[in-house]
């Protein structure tokens, strides 16, 4: 016969089975990190689960870009650029192609703001690193619709250490 303390002993082993999974669960929710692919700068970037990419980086002349590549199987369309949207905040982000947005088959490439000493102002850069989620949505070169999700789960900190530590990012005008 089991002593009586069987019961708690089982119960305590799955409250910390519960708790242990828990803790990694959260860690594999922070899927953004930090990469240097071959001679291009550092990127903050995260995979979903479609294996779509999104990266923030600097670019030429202290240009915070992002970079949004799509896994599906038709390039973006030619016509616009994907909006994107950060939590259900508004506005909808829209660039227009052109100096702030390019199109090229699956990837679309975002200038968000010019980085000008330690402070720097911009409502889609804040958004990205306090946001929890950002969807992208956008058309295929066949014409089909997709929606995208990212987490923004620890982005802040990946982010900041590509573009600076100490860069203070504020929510200034939108876009």
């Amino acid at each position: 016969m089991a002593p009586a303390r069987a019961p708690h002993r089982t119960r305590s082993a799955v409250v910390l089975a519960l708790f242990f999974t828990a803790a990694s669960a959260d860690t594999t929710a922070a899927p953004w990190r930090v990469r240097a692919p071959g001679d291009a700068a550092a990127r903050a970037e995260i995979v979903n689960d479609q294996g779509d990419r999104l990266a923030v980086f600097r670019g030429d002349g202290d240009a915070v870009l992002a970079e949004f590549v799509t896994a599906a199987p038709s390039p973006l369309g030619a016509t616009s650029c994907p909006t994107f949207q950060i939590d259900q905040r508004r506005p909808l982000h829209h660039f227009e192609r052109g100096d702030r947005c390019s199109v090229e088959g699956h990837r679309a490439r975002y200038t968000l703001a010019r980085l000008d000493g330690r402070r720097l102002e911009s409502a889609v850069l804040y958004q990205l690193m306090n946001g929890s989620s950002v969807a992208f949505r956008f058309v295929t070169g066949n014409g089909a619709y997709h929606e995208t999700r990212f987490a923004l789960t620890r982005s802040k900190n990946a982010m900041l250490r590509v573009l600076g530590r100490d860069l203070d990012v504020q929510p200034g005008d939108s876009e």
